[in-house]
């Protein structure tokens, strides 16, 4: 407003200890000192609204390199829908994502972020939700099925030809299960293969090696296609 305008002004005389303006009760006008202080003013103000515009471009267009540490698996359910969805949104991001099912410390090893199961998040990591819930399903193909028959219950897998999951330590998963009236359980189950991939493990199923505990967005188009079936549809 003019009258805080006027008292900036008028501190700024006092500060300096020169006159800047000529006054009368019709105008204004430069004094010779305003003039010179204008001048050389006048860059300095450019030079600072060159900043703030380059300031607000990075803060509204993220740019540079960032670097991400996940699991396999992570990449192979969530790449299409969100790391592309990422980098159609943020073109000028340099994304670079490594992967690994070992646990890695994500500041020492030099990542900007990391992607872990929620176990696995350490107590002085910041840590938001990534992704929708994930759930394992068992599954077989019908050849299988046709040649061993269905489990009826979790624990009746132990009698099943199964292809074990197994960490980086060499430990093997135990299949989790919740049953309809809500109790978990786990079940060691048996088998001569196992792997530490996905896709490897469809691959087997559906080549009638076994039963496969996989995550069920990665078997979609394969239940559709009747090429693999899930078993224990009563148990999550």
């Amino acid at each position: 407003s003019p009258p805080a305008l006027t008292s900036a002004i008028n501190h700024l005389e006092e500060k300096l200890g020169v006159r800047l303006l000529n006054r009368s009760t019709r105008s204004l006008s430069l004094t010779a000192v305003g003039e010179e202080f204008l001048n050389n003013m006048t860059p300095v103000v450019n030079d600072y609204r060159r900043v703030v515009d380059s300031l607000n471009y990075h803060r509204l267009t993220p740019e540079g390199v960032v670097k991400v540490n996940l699991p396999r698996i992570v990449l192979d359910l969530f790449f299409q829908h969100y790391f592309i969805a990422f980098k159609t949104a943020y073109p000028d991001v340099t994304l670079e994502l490594y992967t690994t099912d070992r646990k890695v410390n994500i500041i020492e090893s030099g990542f900007d972020a990391g992607i872990r199961y929620s176990q696995d998040v350490p107590k002085d990591m910041i840590a938001i939700p990534f992704g929708e819930k994930l759930s394992l399903i068992p599954v077989a193909s019908p050849a299988y099925i046709r040649e061993a028959g269905e489990p009826d219950t979790p624990q009746s897998l132990v009698n099943f030809r199964c292809i074990n999951r197994c960490f980086p330590s060499g430990e093997k998963y135990r299949w989790e299960f919740i049953s309809p009236s809500g109790e978990p359980s786990e079940v060691a189950v048996r088998g001569d293969l196992v792997v530490d991939s996905d896709t490897a493990m469809i691959q087997a199923a559906e080549s009638g090696l076994g039963i496969a505990f996989v995550y069920q967005s990665l078997v979609t188009q394969q239940l559709s296609a009747g090429s693999l079936v899930r078993l224990l549809p009563d148990y999550h």
